[in-house]
């Protein structure tokens, strides 16, 4: 007798297809997860938002490179120095360079020894000041005094080329403004020092 061949069931080959299409789904998903992976990779190496960003972005690059516009270049340029206005200096009244003969003195005896004032008068014309008047001063000083009666920087100046021509000292020049007192530069007080000034 014959053997008639065994059939296969449809079960079994049912459940062989149903493996095979797992294991491919599984295989797809481990393609997508890797290429989700490499896109996250991809994103931190390139900060772009999302990848219709970074295709746009490309394009943008690809059209600068192809079409680049330069800009316009001025051929009169305006420099930051011509839109600043000028400041114009201010005007500063220069005062006169001083000698003897422009400084007016008042000479006034405040040691007490007779006939002083009257003689640094003298002194003083000789040297080329222009000495206004001279008398007694209200009281003796023990050393010599300059009071520096104009205004401004014409008094000392008046003051310092005084000074500088009898020995007094910087200490003992004063600035004492009198109304009573008019067209005198400088008023010097002989006092008791009177000796060792520069009056020979």
């Amino acid at each position: 007798m014959k053997r008639r061949p065994k059939k296969l069931s449809k079960t079994g080959t049912g459940s062989g297809n149903s493996q095979a299409l797992n294991w491919i789904a599984l295989l797809l998903g481990l393609i997508l997860a890797v290429s989700l992976f490499d896109l996250y990779l991809s994103h931190l190496s390139n900060p772009h938002d999302t990848i219709e960003q970074f295709l746009q972005d490309q394009s943008a690059g690809r059209e600068q490179v192809s079409d680049p516009v330069s800009e316009p270049v001025r051929e009169n340029p305006v420099t930051v120095e011509e839109k600043q206005p000028r400041v114009q200096p201010a005007e500063t009244q220069a005062v006169p360079i001083l000698t003897a003969a422009d400084v007016k003195l008042q000479i006034l005896n405040g040691c007490g020894v007779s006939g002083i004032a009257a003689r640094v008068r003298g002194i003083m014309r000789d040297r080329g000041f222009d000495v206004m008047s001279y008398g007694n001063a209200e009281k003796n000083e023990p050393k010599t005094l300059l009071l520096v009666r104009s205004e401004g920087e014409r008094g000392l100046q008046a003051a310092h080329i005084t000074a500088a021509s009898i020995g007094v000292a910087e200490a003992q020049i004063r600035r004492e403004m009198d109304s009573s007192i008019v067209d005198i530069d400088v008023t010097i007080i002989v006092g008791g020092d009177h000796r060792s000034l520069n009056l020979e």
